[in-house]
Order: structure tokens, then sequence, then C-alpha cells
């Protein structure tokens, strides 16, 4: 019984540092929050998604490392560059 309600508390409290690293995010803003999804065990988070640029992949790690309750942060989030434009004349 008693590790029953102590893997119920866990999956609460990881929902709740889920919860909490999503609205981090929002508030942040160097990140589109959409771009990013935050998945929770046992107080570890994953970051994963595509971001444009190693300072969004930063930035996202830095919003959600110091809530109460992550014991690490596992930032797998890679960087897609937006295609750059060439000059008409470099391309002709």
């Amino acid at each position: 019984m008693q590790r029953a309600k102590c893997a119920a508390m866990s999956r609460e409290n990881d929902n709740a540092l889920a919860e909490a690293a999503a609205n981090a995010l929002t508030w942040y803003r160097a990140v589109a929050p959409d771009t990013v999804t935050v998945t929770v065990e046992d107080g570890w988070l994953t970051l994963s998604g595509i971001v444009a640029d190693l300072q969004q992949r930063g930035a996202a790690e830095r919003a959600v490392l110091s809530l109460r309750g992550v014991r690490g942060v596992s930032n797998t989030l890679r960087v897609m560059r937006a295609p750059c434009a060439m000059p008409h004349a470099l391309t002709s």
C-alpha cells in the first residue's frame, strides 16, 4: 500500500512539475513554448523539440532548471536553423 502511495505522489509531483515547466517556458519568452515538449520522471525533466538556435536551446534549459523539485534536466532540443537566403546574383 505504501509503495502505491509513493508512486501516486511521484506522478502527481511530476505532473505538477511538468505544468510548472510549461508555464516557465511561456513566461521566459526566449523560446516559443509550443516548440518545446517537457516530460518529467521522478523530478528529472527532458526537453525535446526543435529550436532556432543555440541561444534558445540554452534559454529553455535555464527557464526550467531552477524550478522547485527539479532534480536535473536532459536537454535533447535540436537546433534547426532556417535556410539562408542567397542573393540572386550568387544563385545564377
